[in-house]
């Protein structure tokens, strides 16, 4: 969020969600997507870091920094 502010000059709202709150959210979904993006949510509020070397060599490509990607996404933006 700081970085995208920084890049922007625009300040962006934040709202913490629990992990009770999310598991809840999760609980209450009543689809398969409610579902994977309530996982998704779990899986980034606990920390869990995800090994891509695989995925990456399947479809050959390398990972940007986040200020790479947030650079790249402003510029698509404009």
């Amino acid at each position: 969020m700081a970085l995208f502010e920084k890049l922007t000059g625009h300040r962006f709202d934040r709202e913490f969600v629990s992990e009770k709150e999310l598991e809840a959210r999760k609980a209450a979904a009543t689809n398969p997507v409610g579902v994977t993006l309530s996982d998704l949510m779990l899986a980034s509020a606990r920390g869990d870091a995800i090994d891509m070397t695989e995925i990456m060599q399947k479809f050959s490509f390398q990972p940007k920094s986040v200020r790479q990607y947030a650079a790249s996404l402003l510029e698509r933006i404009k």
